[in-house]
């Protein structure tokens, strides 16, 4: 394993620097808060609901939104994946269309629905056919910094959603919110950026450990959903391994048979934790993990740090992040390339 410790190692196989991006996130996140934020006409006062329109990326950074939200305001949002809005989504919805490309066509999709609706739109991307439109039709547009690939530009995503819900719903510890994430992401960064060795690094130690066998990221329903996502999808694109997740406490109706059978030996199990999950999901995810332990090939606990939701989310997502990177280091592969996608993507276009 010292592979994990070889900078030319590392500089060889990733010559693109997903490395520099993933450590960058947390100044991606400060030059995210100086996007200025258009909201147009829309006010909380006239607002029956909220969508998310959004693929990959787009979409999880839509989740989390939708976590903090429901701690805050008494309007139901629902987050897209797919080329259609719900019947109900219409004049009185406040749509975000997020598509950091600005082609994705199923976002594209969304947004033609919601404008022929007469929905009031607010449209997050970097260019390309959403900016278009979206200058043509005269709603609210946040132009974002382009150049990224779609994966690492989460906080341009994530923070103008934020700052565009602050506007309008007058909500009052956003800023603070994503100041404490700049902070403990830094400081998680700093303990598993490349320069730090594996005896001292927990990210290195857990992608180790998961080497050659199949991720399980399991969380829970009070917002560590959206980060075992973003593991999951971190791991298909930067890693190009097979992973899956579930979330408590819908797994215990199902997943924990198969992880209890002694079929999951090939299984490495993360949790994600938090102090504050609430006491009846933590008394069942410390008896899910008893119940597993000795049937599954590995198991890690992941506890979330910060005090504000946004920030224990994101230090559970910025883990993953890392965990990826060094796992795809030791499978010899460039975390960058996501060919498949970019194969699907021609001959679509075709």
């Amino acid at each position: 394993m010292t592979v994990l410790d070889d900078a030319k190692r590392l500089k060889d196989l990733d010559p693109q620097g997903m490395a520099g991006l993933i450590c960058g996130f947390p100044e991606m996140m400060k030059k995210a808060l100086s996007i200025p934020v258009e909201t147009k006409k829309a006010t909380s006062a006239g607002i029956k609901n909220i969508v998310f329109c959004g693929m990959g990326g787009s979409a999880i950074s839509a989740d989390i939104a939708c976590r903090l939200l429901s701690g805050h305001v008494d309007v139901p949002s629902a987050v897209v994946r797919g080329y259609n809005l719900p019947k109900f989504a219409g004049k009185g919805s406040l749509v975000f269309v997020l598509s950091y490309s600005g082609n994705t066509e199923e976002t594209l999709s969304c947004y033609r629905e919601a404008l022929s609706r007469g929905a009031d739109i607010i449209a997050v991307t970097s260019g390309g056919e959403l900016e278009k439109l979206s200058a043509e039709a005269g709603h609210a547009l946040v132009k974002i910094p382009s150049g990224l690939p779609p994966r690492a530009s989460m906080p341009f995503i994530l923070v103008p959603i934020l700052r565009s819900l602050e506007a309008v719903f007058a909500l009052t510890d956003v800023i603070g919110q994503i100041e404490e994430s700049i902070l403990v992401l830094e400081g998680q960064r700093a303990l598993m950026a490349p320069e730090r060795p594996l005896a001292e690094n927990p990210a290195k130690a857990a992608a180790r450990d998961m080497f050659g066998k199949f991720p399980f990221i399991l969380g829970s329903d009070w917002g560590s959903d959206a980060a075992a996502y973003r593991w999951k999808c971190q791991i298909s694109e930067n890693s190009k391994v097979n992973s899956c997740f579930n979330v408590f406490p819908e797994l215990d109706h199902n997943e924990i048979v198969n992880l209890a059978s002694g079929r999951s030996r090939g299984v490495f199990v993360v949790l994600l934790r938090d102090e504050e999950e609430g006491q009846k999901i933590q008394k069942r995810i410390d008896v899910t993990r008893d119940v597993i332990r000795n049937n599954v090939g590995g198991l890690l606990e992941v506890y979330s740090s910060g005090r504000s939701i946004l920030c224990r989310i994101l230090s559970l997502c910025y883990f993953g992040d890392f965990v990826s990177l060094y796992l795809a280091l030791l499978e010899g592969e460039d975390p960058m390339p996501v060919k498949a996608i970019d194969t699907l993507k021609g001959e679509l276009a075709k």
